[in-house]
């Protein structure tokens, strides 16, 4: 595994480091809410969170050249805090386009 990681150009504390990040931020998110989350939306969390974790310390050292494992973490809690804001927006941008009437093809 270190060595996937190593050619990926990923080192092992970062991978760490998310893994440890995603790991309490999702359990915060299955736990913080007064009313409890369903078992789907439970599920949606840690799939997230684990997607999350393994995604972006690659992104965070291919695209912003940072090779430091707290920075790691830190991107990873902060995309996983905010993945669900994020794709409701998406999705909402989505929908009001399929509502929409127009299809942008008419000259106003």
């Amino acid at each position: 595994m270190e060595e996937l990681l190593r050619n990926l150009g990923v080192k092992a504390e970062n991978m760490l480091m998310s893994f440890f990040a995603a790991t309490i931020f999702v359990i915060i998110r299955i736990y913080e809410p007064e009313v409890p989350l369903s078992r789907r939306k439970v599920i949606y969390v840690i799939t997230s969170g684990a997607a999350t974790a393994l995604l972006v310390p690659g992104l965070v050292v291919y695209w912003f050249k940072v090779d430091n494992a707290f920075m790691a973490g830190f991107a990873t809690a902060v995309v996983v805090l905010s993945f669900e804001f994020i794709v409701q927006i998406i999705r909402e941008k989505v929908i009001r386009k399929l509502k929409d009437k127009d299809d942008g093809t008419t000259i106003h």
